[in-house]
């Protein structure tokens, strides 16, 4: 499996995400707009690969201020929505949408999830310790034919924080999500990985944009390490802009039937 202590940094706890989230969910919909094209780029992806099927009964998980919740809603306006998240305050966040129930959750610890039809996720998935736990969590929550959409973010992440010493979040492969859907119990009918990139006028300009985006930095808990960040990035400036990339990732996973 995909292991955290052989990257350059460990996926932090739990509760220190939740926190930063939290913080800064009233910018987040906002800057987020890589997240928000990956949201409604996996339910159009999902509408073209369903058939036209309903789907009775939907876990969400890592639903934050509801990029996904609204675009899965739109086009699927009927049927049970269940949503998880780690942040409470996700709620206050979520009054135009309709849905039946909310938990708060640590998904690295969560046992089982409601019995459902099709399990949906975006830009959440790559906070998880232990994703092939989780896989056969939801698996096991999925009836027969059930489906796992979900939109992640692959290797080479925000690859210019480590050319500046800012220690991105560590992501696995392209293949090895696949793997770990196919360890559990799943066969992947789409997975297609694509890389987007940002200009930003200046490094000041990416860091605001990172933390607008509940985004861990290492490189900037203290004012000289801030500096010397800004300065590394600035670096790497290129017509009078930089950079940053993100590579996210979006599958369409069908739980194997019995035999």
């Amino acid at each position: 499996m995909f292991a955290a202590e052989q990257c350059k940094i460990k996926i932090p706890p739990a509760e220190d995400t939740a926190r930063r989230f939290a913080r800064n969910f009233r910018t987040y919909s906002a800057a987020a707009e890589v997240q928000k094209h990956s949201a409604d780029a996996l339910v159009e992806l999902l509408a073209a690969t369903s058939g036209g099927r309903e789907f009775s009964a939907t876990t969400e998980l890592g639903c934050g201020t509801g990029l996904l919740t609204r675009a899965y809603r739109r086009c699927f306006p009927s049927g049970r929505l269940h949503l998880f998240d780690l942040a409470a305050n996700c709620q206050d966040f979520l009054e135009d949408v309709a849905y039946d129930s909310f938990t708060v959750a640590d998904l690295d610890r969560i046992e089982r999830l409601p019995p459902a039809e099709l399990v949906i996720s975006s830009s959440c998935l790559q906070w998880i310790k232990d994703p092939l736990r989780l896989f056969q969590t939801i698996n096991a929550s999925l009836a027969e034919g059930g489906i796992f959409a979900a939109a992640s973010f692959s290797e080479g992440n925000l690859r210019e924080l480590s050319l500046c010493g800012g220690d991105p979040l560590p992501c696995p492969s392209a293949e090895t999500w696949r793997r770990f859907l196919v360890q559990s119990g799943f066969a992947v009918k789409r997975l297609a990985a694509q890389t987007q990139t940002l200009r930003f006028p200046d490094a000041l300009a990416v860091l605001r944009h990172l933390k607008q985006t509940g985004t861990l930095l290492r490189a900037a808990r203290s004012l000289r390490q801030t500096r010397r960040f800004l300065e590394r990035y600035d670096a790497l400036a290129h017509d009078g802009s930089v950079t940053l990339t993100y590579t996210p990732i979006l599958w369409i996973a069908e739980k194997q039937r019995s035999v």
